[in-house]
């Protein structure tokens, strides 16, 4: 259980296969280049998942003694591992949120919650939701969206503007966001931020697909 993906149990070949599908921005498309032969590589570096290779370089110095103990270029792991971390959401702070009430900021506050990966394990079940409503005074309602948003949180690229927007448009946890089509989200937000004049430009369709891919792979603990 955890508000981040458990890299301990991605595979090094799970995770080679995610970038062969995965959108990669120009700068990172060379991690498909001999792919088989650099996770080869790593592999025989003796890694087996992606927490102990970000443990392998997780410093310069760690880093080049793995350089020399894989035989793989430095420029290759570096952008490797920016990739992997690329994929670590921020958390969200509460007080973002544009469609939280400043009454339900301040109650979080009072009992020390700001962000979104401060409240993720105090809300997964409805039994959570039932104990954290009398511990927080807020409604169960107002409980149940916190949980929700939270969630949504947890997808890389949705900040706490774009939580709201999948939110008020019916989307409203990781699991619904993966079960979404493309066009029909890339339609909805466009007509949204349209409507209401949030972000200065629309959104891609690509940005859609990559969004739905992400959230997919987000462990599905909410249970509403």
């Amino acid at each position: 259980m955890g508000y981040y993906i458990n890299f301990e149990k991605v595979s090094l070949s799970d995770y080679k296969m995610r970038l062969l599908k995965v959108h990669l921005v120009p700068s990172r498309m060379l991690l498909r280049d001999n792919i088989d032969e650099q996770f080869a590589f790593i592999a025989g570096a003796g890694i087996s998942n992606i927490d102990e290779f970000l443990t392998a370089v997780k410093t310069s110095a760690k880093l080049q003694d793995f350089i020399e103990k894989s035989g793989v270029e430095e420029n290759y792991l570096k952008i490797l591992k920016r990739e992997i971390n690329s994929t670590i959401p921020k958390p969200n702070k509460f007080i973002d949120f544009p469609n939280l009430e400043a009454e339900t900021v301040e109650r979080l506050e009072n009992i020390g919650i700001k962000k979104t990966t401060e409240l993720y394990k105090q809300i997964l079940t409805p039994n959570n939701r039932t104990v954290f409503a009398e511990k927080s005074g807020l409604s169960s309602e107002s409980v149940l969206r916190l949980a929700q948003l939270t969630d949504l949180s947890r997808v890389q690229w949705v900040n706490h503007t774009f939580a709201a927007m999948l939110y008020e448009l019916g989307y409203e946890t990781a699991e619904m966001m993966a079960a979404a089509d493309p066009e029909t989200l890339h339609t909805e937000l466009n007509r949204l931020n349209k409507e209401k004049n949030i972000y200065h430009h629309g959104f891609g369709l690509a940005d859609m697909e990559r969004c739905i891919f992400a959230a997919g792979e987000i462990p599905v603990e909410l249970e509403i």
